[in-house]
């Protein structure tokens, strides 16, 4: 059973680069959400795909090395993977509910003071 300790590898560049989706998607979905649910689900795939393209150009510049750098799969200069825009759909809209389910409690928290 090695599978089930969850080791992993990761970079400290990913908190930064990764976690920003959680401020940057509130704010982009204020310009995207009266889009059809395609679009907006789009819309997240491209917005992802283009931070993690210039995010992994960047730190090959200023480090010297890209750490994901894909070399497999349907991929940009090893920065992003075309085949990966459906599982980034999918966490846009992921985030997007997380995000309304928020702002429902926010919302609930301003009423009740």
């Amino acid at each position: 059973g090695g599978v089930w300790r969850l080791m992993g590898h990761t970079y400290v560049w990913m908190i930064f680069i990764y976690g920003s989706a959680s401020f940057l998607i509130p704010w982009y979905y204020k310009f995207i959400k009266h889009f059809p649910l395609l679009v907006r689900l789009l819309a997240y795939a491209f917005g992802i795909l283009l931070i993690e393209y210039v995010s992994g150009f960047l730190l090959e510049m200023i480090t010297g090395r890209c750490p994901w750098k894909y070399d497999t799969g349907w991929h940009i200069h090893g920065y992003i993977r075309l085949d990966y825009i459906p599982f980034w759909m999918v966490f846009g809209w992921m985030l997007e509910r997380v995000n309304a389910f928020l702002q429902k409690i926010s919302v609930s928290l301003e009423e009740g003071i």
